[in-house]
């Protein structure tokens, strides 16, 4: 969504304390034509939050999500690849041949 902060500006807002986010606050991580991601820590109470904003039929909406995720970080998590189809049964291989404590357990 090619929008700048000022158009979005009376959506963002702390959903702990309700205190109005300032531009310099604000890390744009994703943009495109129909929805932009933002990180956000609130000045105020710490709370820190990833601010979806997209745009429809209906208008633009946004929601936020609490999360213990910083800036540094969250510019790494959307920066990196997505989960691959390969990744995800790399893992389910490794859960199912993982044996855990409870192999310990056993007399």
């Amino acid at each position: 969504m090619k929008a700048s902060f000022e158009n979005v500006k009376p959506l963002i807002h702390c959903p702990l304390c309700d205190r109005k986010y300032e531009p310099k606050e604000m890390l744009l991580l994703e943009e495109e034509r129909d929805r932009t991601v933002f990180h956000l820590t609130c000045k105020d109470c710490q709370a820190s939050t990833f601010i979806f904003v997209s745009a429809g039929p209906m208008g633009v909406a946004s929601f936020g999500v609490l999360t213990d995720v910083d800036h540094t970080e969250a510019k790494r998590i959307f920066g990196s690849d997505p989960v691959s189809s390969d990744d995800v049964i790399e893992m389910h291989r490794f859960l199912k041949e993982h044996k855990g404590v409870e192999s310990l357990l056993v007399p």
